[in-house]
């Protein structure tokens, strides 16, 4: 069986561990645990990357529009980033719903992994947006507590959506009671 792990950025990817050495790991922006690769659909992110001289340590999947962004200034993330592909262009359950936690599973899926780890991945129940990013970007909404729980419920939704549409995958959320979705 293909297992992998997703960590998100979320405060609990500290709790993260590989069950096998042997494990694929995905991050998201900027991985905090050793990843095999991560996944990158913030604008946001990909300017902090030259704006503070970050080098992600592992390969990048990208939005397209990320890949446009980086192939219109390329002295900018010359040596910063190794970006492997342009993610599928999948169809959200709403606008926003999708994060890069989301796409990092999806291409797992895609990949043929059939047992997926998510770590990292609080705001499905404390409704925050917290993540390690943030020391790297700033995101005025995130103080707002209403626009945060209306999307971290679109969150929600698609991961629901993802585990009723693959019920050939076996999930884990990490930190959450009986590892489901709560």
């Amino acid at each position: 069986m293909k297992r992998a792990h997703m960590v998100g950025n979320g405060p609990s990817y500290k709790d993260f561990s590989k069950i096998d050495e042997t494990d694929f790991v995905v991050g998201c922006n900027l991985p905090h645990v050793p990843a095999d690769l991560t996944f990158i659909c913030d604008i946001r992110f990909l300017n902090t990357i030259h704006d503070k001289k970050i080098t992600l340590p592992c390969p990048a999947m990208v939005s397209a529009k990320i890949q446009t962004t980086i192939d219109k200034n390329k002295h900018k993330y010359n040596g910063k980033l190794n970006v492997k592909g342009v993610m599928k262009k999948r169809q959200p359950i709403a606008p926003s719903s999708l994060s890069s936690g989301h796409h990092a599973v999806l291409w797992l899926i895609d990949n043929g992994y059939e047992e997926i780890h998510i770590w990292g991945c609080d705001g499905l129940v404390t409704k925050s947006m917290e993540s390690k990013t943030d020391d790297y970007v700033t995101v005025s909404v995130k103080g707002n507590r209403k626009h945060c729980e209306r999307h971290t419920e679109k969150w929600k939704k698609s991961w629901q959506h993802i585990v009723k549409t693959n019920g050939k995958v076996k999930f884990i959320f990490h930190n959450f009671s009986g590892g489901k979705i709560p």
